[in-house]
């Protein structure tokens, strides 16, 4: 179970990086438009998107029968998604 939460909580800052450097590579060539989009947009989004690369790892788990494994991946992401409610779950509520 430890090795399915430490590989839960290192997915997804890594994940949250490589989609940063890209969205970053894709603003610089203009690909965006800010007009229309919240403030905290891009964080929300990137944030969801980098907890769901988890979903990566609990398959690869499953596939190879490390159910302990497993499990702690998704405590990890239960962690992570809870942390992201209270982060921006009042920006969907209001």
């Amino acid at each position: 179970v430890l090795v399915g939460i430490i590989t839960g909580m290192v997915i997804p800052f890594v994940a949250y990086a490589i989609i940063l450097m890209g969205y970053e590579l894709a603003d610089a060539q203009g690909w965006f438009s800010q007009s229309s989009v919240t403030e905290n947009f891009r964080a929300r989004t990137i944030g969801i998107l980098a907890i769901s690369a988890n979903l990566i790892t609990i398959h690869y788990f499953r596939r190879k029968r490390q159910d302990n494994s497993m499990r702690g991946v998704v405590i990890a992401t239960a962690i992570y998604i809870m942390t992201w409610l209270i982060l921006f779950g009042s920006s969907f509520f209001s």
